[in-house]
C-alpha cells in the first residue's frame, strides 16, 4: 500500500507557525490556512517585502498550549513575538536563543514554568523582555546582561530566586526593571529573597536603599562582588543602629581626610581636583584631572572650576540612564544646569565625532528649546551646560494632582509643539529628538515649555561614548509602533511620541499605568474609550470636565490631533508643523470657527 504525504506549497515560516495550532483548534485562528503559500495575510502577523515574519502577536488569544513549540525558533527574521495571556503553560523553549533579531518578547501573564534560559542572554538585540505573572522560578541568569539594548524588563510576579547578578549593571539602556509587585521607575526589589552583594555601577548608583529593603541576605558593596563590613540588609536594614554607627565612623573618617588634603592644598584648582577625584573614586573612579576643555556657546561669566565646585550631592536634582543632573548656582549669582554623561572609554578617538555634533546642537535657539550654553570635557567626563529651568517638568505637574486649568494645558502643549517643530523644519540638517516624553519638557515660573535632552539620544550613539546606548529610539510608552519591526528613526516618531505627551496633558493619565486600573497603554486606552458608547468627553481629565462648552470643543479638538499624531501608519501623521497648525486653529476666534473646520471629535456617545 502506497503512503500519500500531503505537499503544501506553504512557507517554511507558515509551517512554524502552525505549530502554535493543535489539532482541532484551528477555529481559535480561522484565518490561519495552511494552503497559503505565506502566512502574511493571516491573523496578528507581520512580513518584511521578502514575506518573512516579521511579527507575531496574539494577545488575549485562547491558544491553550501545554507548551511553547520549539519549531518557532525557526522564524529567523522575527523581531516581535506577542503571546502574553495566551494560557500558554510548560518552559521556554532554549531554542529561543536563536531569534538573534528580536526586539520585543512578550510572555507575560501566561502559566509558564522552569528557570528563564541563560539562552535568552543570544537575543541581544533585545529591548523588551516581559515575562511577569507566570510561574518561572530558580535564578536570574547573569546572561541577561548581554541584552545591551533592553529598555524594559518585567519579571514580577513570579517565583525567582538566588542574588542578583552583578552583569546586570551594565543594562545601562534599562528605563524600567520590575522584580515583585510593584512597578520601578528604575528599580525595587524589596521584600524578595534575593542574596549577594549589590551592584556598583551607574544603573545601581542611582538607587535609594529602599529599592532593597527586606531582603534579609542582600548587603552593600563597595566593589559589586563581596559585602563590605558583612553590612546585611536585613529586613528592611533592621540594624538601624549598627548602619548609622558605621556611617558615623565612615564620615569622620572622610571628613579627617579630606581635612587633611585641605591643609596640603597649595591653591584652589589642585583643591577642586583632590575633592572630585575622591567622589570620583567613591562612584566609579572617574578623573577629573586637568586639561580641560570648555567650549561655551555664548559669552559666559563662569570657569570650568566654577563648575566643578558645584557637583556635590547635594546639588543633585535628577538620576537617570544617561547620566546626573546637578543645580549649578555660580559665583555670579547665575543659575544652570550640569548633565554630567556617565563614563566614557578612556581611548579617545582621534576625531570626537560627540563634540562635533554637540557643536550643531549648541546653536539652536529657540524659546521652546531649553539652551545648551556650553560643553566641558577632558579624557573621560563630558559634561552639558544648559540654562536652569525652574519649575520642573511636565511629568511632575500633571502627577502633583494641582489643579491645572485648560489654558495652561494648552500652552504646555502648542509650546512643545512649536519647539519640536523647529528641530523638524528649521534646523539643517533636520535634528530628531528621539526621546518626546513628558520628563523631557520642562516648564518655567510662567509655564513656559522647553524641550530638554534633544538629539541627546543621537549623541549616546558616538563611537567614544561608553555606555553607547544602542539604536536608542525613546522611553517606554512613548515609543512609536513602528520602530519594533523597522527599527527606523523619522520625523514620525517624534510626532507619535508627542501625540503620546498630548494626550496626558489631556487626560490627566500617565502613557502606561499597570499599577491601577485596566493597565492599557494610554492610546490603546482612548481607542477603547472612543469605541464604546461613553461620550469622549470621558476621556478628557476630571478636573476639565464640567467646563463651559466652548472650552470642551477646544479640548475634544485637541484630542483629534492627539489622536492623528498616534496613527498607528506614519505615512498618515501629520507633521510638527502641520500640528502647530491645527494647535492654532484651535484657539481661532469663534467668528472663524465656522470658516475653518468642525471638532475633530464630537462630545456624541457615538464615538467609532
Amino acid at each position: 500500500m502506497t503512503k500519500i504525504s500531503l505537499i503544501t506549497s506553504l512557507s517554511s515560516d507558515g509551517q512554524a507557525l502552525l505549530s502554535l495550532l493543535p489539532e482541532k483548534q484551528y477555529s481559535v485562528l480561522s484565518s490561519w490556512d495552511s494552503s497559503s503559500e505565506t502566512p502574511c495575510s493571516w491573523q496578528g502577523i507581520t512580513c518584511s517585502p521578502q514575506n518573512r515574519v516579521i511579527s507575531l502577536s496574539l494577545p488575549n488569544i485562547f491558544l491553550n498550549l501545554s507548551s511553547l513549540p520549539p519549531h518557532l525558533s525557526s522564524l529567523s527574521y522575527l523581531q516581535l513575538l506577542n503571546l502574553s495571556s495566551t494560557n500558554i503553560s510548560g518552559t521556554i523553549p532554549p531554542s529561543f536563543g536563536q531569534l538573534t533579531h528580536l526586539r520585543l518578547l512578550d510572555l507575560s501573564s501566561n502559566s509558564l514554568t522552569g528557570p528563564i534560559p541563560p539562552e535568552l542572554g543570544n537575543l541581544s538585540a533585545l529591548q523588551f523582555l516581559l515575562l511577569n505573572s507566570n510561574k518561572l522560578s530558580e535564578k536570574i541568569p547573569q546572561q541577561l546582561a548581554n541584552f545591551i539594548s533592553l529598555q524594559v524588563l518585567c519579571l514580577q510576579d513570579n517565583l525567582i530566586n538566588g542574588p542578583i547578578p552583578s552583569q546586570l549593571g551594565s543594562l545601562v539602556s534599562l528605563q524600567q526593571f520590575r522584580v515583585g509587585g510593584n512597578p520601578l521607575t528604575s528599580l525595587n526589589i524589596s521584600c524578595n529573597n534575593f542574596s549577594g552583594a549589590i551592584p556598583v555601577t551607574p544603573f545601581f548608583r542611582t538607587l535609594s536603599s529602599n529599592s532593597y529593603a527586606q531582603n534579609p541576605h542582600l548587603c552593600e558593596s563597595v566593589d559589586g562582588t563581596t559585602c563590605s563590613s558583612s553590612l546585611m540588609l536585613k529586613n528592611g536594614l533592621k540594624s538601624a543602629k549598627t548602619v548609622a554607627l558605621i556611617t558615623v565612623i565612615l564620615v569622620s573618617v572622610t571628613m579627617a581626610v579630606v581635612s587633611s588634603w585641605i591643609l596640603v592644598m597649595r591653591n584652589h584648582r589642585h583643591m577642586v581636583k583632590k575633592s572630585l577625584g575622591a567622589m570620583a573614586a567613591s562612584s566609579g573612579a572617574e578623573d577629573f584631572s586637568y586639561p580641560w576643555t570648555f567650549i561655551p556657546f555664548q559669552k559666559l561669566n563662569f570657569t570650568i572650576d566654577n563648575i566643578l565646585d558645584c557637583l556635590k550631592e547635594e546639588n543633585v536634582i535628577g538620576k537617570g540612564c544617561s547620566g546626573i543632573v546637578y543645580k549649578a548656582e555660580l559665583h555670579n549669582g547665575d543659575l544652570i544646569a550640569v548633565k554630567k554623561l556617565w563614563k566614557t572609554k578612556q581611548e579617545e578617538e582621534p576625531i570626537d565625532s560627540f563634540a562635533a555634533e554637540i557643536q550643531i546642537l549648541g546653536h539652536i535657539r529657540h524659546r521652546n528649546i531649553v539652551k545648551l550654553l556650553g560643553y566641558c570635557s577632558n579624557r573621560s567626563v563630558k559634561l552639558l551646560l544648559y540654562n536652569y529651568i525652574p519649575n520642573g517638568n511636565l511629568q511632575q505637574l500633571l502627577q502633583g494632582n494641582r489643579n491645572l486649568d485648560w489654558e495652561t494645558r494648552y500652552k504646555i502643549a502648542i509650546g512643545s509643539a512649536q519647539g519640536l517643530a523647529y528641530l523638524h523644519h528649521d534646523c539643517v540638517p533636520t535634528i530628531l529628538h528621539r526621546d518626546v516624553k513628558c520628563n523631557n519638557i520642562l516648564l518655567d515660573s510662567k509655564y513656559e515649555a522647553y524641550l530638554a535632552d534633544f538629539g541627546l539620544a543621537k549623541l549616546m550613539n558616538s563611537p567614544t561614548y561608553h555606555h553607547a546606548m544602542s539604536r536608542v529610539a525613546g522611553s517606554y510608552g512613548y515609543i512609536a509602533p513602528e520602530y519594533g519591526y523597522t527599527m527606523n528613526i523619522t520625523e514620525k516618531s517624534d510626532v507619535y511620541s508627542y501625540g503620546v505627551v498630548l494626550l496626558e496633558i489631556l487626560s490627566g493619565r500617565s502613557a502606561v499605568q499597570p499599577q491601577i486600573g485596566d493597565g492599557l497603554h494610554i492610546v490603546e486606552w482612548v481607542k477603547k474609550k472612543m469605541g464604546s458608547f461613553e461620550p469622549a468627553v470621558s476621556i478628557l481629565d476630571t478636573k476639565l470636565q464640567g467646563l463651559p462648552d466652548q472650552m470642551v470643543q477646544e479640548m475634544l479638538q485637541t484630542l483629534g490631533i492627539a489622536m492623528f499624531c498616534v496613527n498607528s501608519s506614519p505615512a498618515e501623521r501629520p507633521s510638527m508643523k502641520e500640528v502647530v497648525a491645527l494647535l492654532m486653529e484651535v484657539k481661532s476666534q469663534p467668528e472663524e470657527c465656522g470658516k475653518t473646520s468642525q471638532p475633530l471629535i464630537k462630545q456624541s456617545s457615538n464615538q467609532t
